[in-house]
């Protein structure tokens, strides 16, 4: 157990965690729950992480894309899908 305790003070997956120790993530998380060591993160704590994650990758495209460097070059240095950054950036005013 304080393996799995330390792993998870390092932020490190649930499933990454449960394939280390042998089980699987669904197991290891009702587990943890029943011990009052794991809370599900909210809906809207998952919205949230995700609006700070694009915000961050925009800004980054916008910066990259002043130096020059075409959308696909970015989208492939960020990480996502051009029609996603197309999206995010829409969204935000910034495109």
């Amino acid at each position: 157990m304080p393996k799995i305790l330390e792993m998870l003070q390092k932020k490190i997956s649930m499933s990454a965690i449960a394939g280390e120790i042998g089980c699987e993530a669904n197991t290891l998380r009702k587990r943890l729950k029943k011990m009052g060591l794991w809370h599900p993160t909210s809906r809207k704590q998952i919205q949230e992480n995700a609006r700070k994650r694009w915000d961050e990758r925009c800004e980054q495209a916008i910066m990259l894309r002043e130096i020059g460097l075409t959308y696909k070059a970015i989208c492939q240095q960020l990480g996502c899908s051009r029609s996603g950054l197309y999206q995010q950036l829409e969204k935000r005013g910034l495109k």
